[in-house]
């Protein structure tokens, strides 16, 4: 039994010894291989030759690690650190935005202007349709409110309505139109609601003249031609109509001329001071300009300016026989429009329909205001203006506000304007 035991025993030792022989051997060779190689790598890199570790190298040039004696080592080198650079950076919703670049300001006039045609007054350039409008700039706009100081608001339309009178076929009608079970719709059970229809033409009551309304000899405003106002197949204008028309802030003036023909400056002084308007057919001057300019006061017109002119006629239109508003109105001649004209006034107005003297002075034209106005200077005309409350009060200067409705088609255009003071 013992020596039974012994050699079992011997045997286990011994297949012990074979099994555990091969993974000693393994270990060994692969330290032996890792000595081998860091003997290698030492003997190669104390091959070299040493450079001078207290060599200064220029920047940027690596710069070594200082040392106080040769070392037996290589030396070892740190290159510069990189310029850090910024990350573009990143819109959060409190980052302030990008300005939006402003609109391109109004053309500048020329300074000397072509007259195209020998009639044509070109100022801004052969595509401009503004006209005197472009004098109109942010700083005219900004020196208007030097004339606000009560804050009063004056309403310069008048009221239209059917009898408002016109030159034929100009009309008015307007119609009402309750709807509902009537016209058999329902809204709710008692709800109604009404819509309105209006025929009217426009140039009844007051209104503006677009450059489109008038042409001389078979043009516009800037030399444009007829053919390329008109649309053949809408029958509405292509170019200068109302709808594109700018609005206006700027200095507006009244010249008061039935005060100033009671005062004695112009003629027919006893009938404007009995009636309360101009006598029939009376033509205001270039002088009679001049002359109110003084007598009120005013600075002198400047372009970008809109002139008002009171005769009086406004208390006729207002008055119990309306119709004759359209007989006869005193207004400007062709001397005193090509004088405002030149100047550079973007519109120009008067309690009249029609603006012009009628009729015209002795060897001028029907509304020969017109032509020059619309088409030689781009120089807007306003009628059936109520410039009544404004002369009562005495106001001279003050803010002209106007904006235009952008109904396209139109060559005229029905306003509201408003003078503030």
């Amino acid at each position: 039994m013992t020596t039974m035991r012994s050699s079992v025993e011997e045997e286990g030792v011994e297949e012990q010894s074979q099994g555990f022989n091969p993974t000693l051997l393994g270990l060994l060779a692969i330290g032996v291989i890792f000595i081998v190689g860091i003997i290698l790598l030492f003997s190669v890199l104390f091959s070299q030759d040493c450079p001078p570790c207290s060599s200064p190298s220029p920047s940027p040039s690596p710069v070594p690690f200082p040392t106080s004696s040769p070392s037996p080592f290589p030396t070892f080198t740190l290159l510069p650190s990189p310029t850090p650079t910024s990350p573009p950076p990143v819109p959060t919703p409190f980052s302030t935005p990008t300005p939006t670049p402003l609109p391109s300001p109004p053309p500048s006039p020329s300074p000397e202007p072509e007259v195209v045609d020998n009639f044509f007054v070109r100022r801004f350039g052969a595509e401009d349709e503004d006209g005197a409008v472009n004098y109109i700039t942010n700083d005219v706009v900004l020196s208007s409110l030097q004339y606000v100081k009560q804050g009063k608001v004056y309403h310069l339309s008048e009221t239209t309505a059917p009898e408002t009178p016109a030159l034929s076929p100009r009309t008015y009608k307007a119609y009402l139109q309750v709807m509902g079970n009537g016209q058999g719709q329902t809204l709710n059970e008692n709800d109604r609601w009404n819509e309105d229809v209006a025929f009217h033409s426009i140039g009844v009551g007051t209104h503006l003249d677009s450059f489109a309304h008038w042409t001389r000899d078979w043009k516009t405003y800037n030399a444009v031609p007829q053919a390329d106002i008109m649309n053949l197949e809408t029958g509405t204008p292509k170019k200068m109509g109302s709808g594109n028309l700018k609005p206006m802030v700027t200095r507006g003036v009244l010249l008061d001329f039935v005060k100033l023909m009671c005062a004695g400056e112009v003629g027919g002084g006893d009938l404007a001071c009995v009636d309360d308007h101009l006598p029939p057919s009376t033509p205001i001057y270039k002088e009679d300009i001049e002359r109110a300019i003084t007598f009120f006061g005013v600075s002198p017109i400047k372009e970008g300016d809109v002139v008002l002119f009171h005769t009086g006629y406004g208390n006729i239109l207002r008055s119990p026989t309306p119709e004759n508003y359209i007989v006869n109105p005193p207004g400007l001649e062709e001397g005193s429009c090509e004088w405002l004209g030149s100047i550079g006034a973007v519109a120009l107005g008067a309690d009249t329909f029609s603006f012009d003297v009628v009729p015209p002075v002795a060897g001028q034209l029907t509304f020969g205001c017109h032509p020059i106005l619309l088409n030689r200077y781009g120089t807007h005309i306003l009628e059936y203006i109520r410039t009544d409350e404004l002369a009562a009060d005495g106001v001279k200067d003050f803010m002209f506000v106007l904006g235009v409705p952008k109904l396209m088609g139109l060559v005229q255009a029905n306003i509201a304007p408003l003078a503030i003071v």
